[in-house]
């Protein structure tokens, strides 16, 4: 079998990379950032200990029923609408996370977020394979790499916000980062949408090769 010939990183595809690894960065953030803190969110959010142990337990639950139900989400609405579905859902749980005035709220933004990343988590490889399939393995460390940062820096953060402006800041501006990844997926799916428009219903299908490379080939 021939191998796939190599382009580089930004032909054509910048933008999937920008997505990639932005998503990457967003994948732990909602975990990270709310352990560090909860002294101060108890002081205004009363936390008993059923409720912090619920909070505890709902990154392994959120990634778990990810795993089953993103493959489902992609077939129906497609690989890059469903990342941008994700990284909305990311943004919304931050903001909600970060007005948040009950335990109730607290727990909604969290599982708003939480589904975001774990949706984020099961549908980052078959993007790198899509869109870099000359480039899995290079690709694949890059947001491996960002997504430890992504774990590692909220933690190291999150009590000096809180401490300085307050823990509903320290937990609502991850939202800023979150939109960051949101825009170059809703590009992507306009994109999508519009070659998908423009393509004869009565092509062949060839599932060779991806026709994004393809077409990068031969530009």
């Amino acid at each position: 079998m021939p191998q796939t010939r190599q382009l580089p990183l930004w032909a054509g595809r910048t933008l999937a990379l920008v997505g990639i690894l932005l998503v990457a960065l967003n994948l732990r953030t909602a975990v990270a950032a709310i352990s560090p803190i909860t002294a101060n969110i108890n002081a205004d959010v009363p936390l008993s200990a059923v409720g912090l142990g619920t909070l505890g337990a709902l990154p392994p639950i959120a990634f778990a029923l990810s795993g089953l139900f993103a493959p489902l989400v992609a077939r129906r609405l497609g690989l890059e609408l469903s990342i941008t579905v994700a990284a909305a859902a990311m943004v919304a749980g931050h903001i909600v996370r970060g007005f948040s005035d009950s335990y109730t709220v607290l727990l909604l933004g969290s599982i708003l977020a939480l589904a975001g990343m774990g949706i984020g988590n099961i549908l980052l490889p078959p993007a790198v394979k899509r869109y870099f399939p000359d480039r899995i393995g290079l690709i694949t460390t890059a947001y491996a790499t960002l997504l430890a940062v992504s774990t590692a820096v909220p933690a190291v953060l999150a009590a000096p916000l809180a401490d300085a402006a307050g823990w509903r800041l320290s937990l609502g501006m991850w939202s800023v980062l979150a939109a960051t990844s949101l825009v170059p997926w809703l590009i992507l799916y306009l994109r999508a949408r519009r070659d998908r428009a423009a393509e004869p219903t009565d092509a062949p299908i060839d599932t060779a090769e991806p026709e994004l490379f393809r077409r990068m080939l031969r530009s």
